[in-house]
């Protein structure tokens, strides 16, 4: 909803509404971490059909083509934890904590280009397809999109082959570096991009 002088006092109004009730909660209107994480899997995805990629810009495009950056594996010491990924795919990581995993294992980090709606969408892979012990955290990275001024943008993720798509929830966002960072129990697939608004007229 776009903001107007119009409409602010109304959002203030309702703002301190949704405060008081919150405040009045018998849990003083804080969400435990499992009705947060409830909400999180109960909500919508965006169709395949209705989610536009963004694309990798020039650069990073060419590099790809070369061979010269674009995927990253490391096998990963179950008693040691470790990281994969960095400048190679395009500063996407994964942190891995001791413990995390159940035996040794070979992880890597992939960027690939998607062919969808005549252009090339960005996604990172994690694999292998699998869960963790404990949770890892997973950083993507912004610097390598073609992005024009001002364009409105976010990370997603899917877990059926990108027939679906999820709002990533950052726990950590960083301007300065064009990265953001969270915690998940598992591997899947992300991607950059944003909803396509459907004109139910057409």
């Amino acid at each position: 909803m776009k903001i107007t002088k119009r409409n602010q006092l109304q959002l203030v109004i309702l703002g301190a509404l949704i405060l008081f009730s919150a405040y009045s909660c018998d849990n003083n209107g804080i969400m435990e971490p499992q009705d947060e994480i409830n909400s999180i899997s109960q909500s919508v995805g965006i169709p395949n059909d209705q989610f536009q990629r963004i694309a990798w810009n020039a650069e990073a495009k060419a590099q790809m083509n070369q061979l010269a950056r674009g995927s990253h594996s490391h096998m990963i010491v179950a008693n040691n934890g470790g990281s994969v990924g960095g400048s190679v795919t395009f500063d996407n990581t994964v942190e891995i904590p001791a413990e995390a995993l159940d035996e040794n294992t070979m992880v890597t980090v992939e960027v690939i280009v998607v062919e969808n709606h005549n252009q090339g969408g960005a996604e990172v892979d994690f694999l292998p397809s699998m869960e963790f012990l404990s949770d890892v955290v997973v950083t993507l990275s912004w610097s390598y999109l073609e992005l024009a001024d001002g364009e409105e943008f976010e990370a997603f993720y899917s877990q059926d082959d990108g027939e679906t798509w999820f709002e990533v929830n950052a726990l950590q966002v960083n301007f300065e570096d064009e990265t953001l960072s969270f915690e998940i129990d598992h591997f899947t697939r992300f991607a950059w991009g944003k909803r396509i608004i459907v004109n139910e007229e057409d």
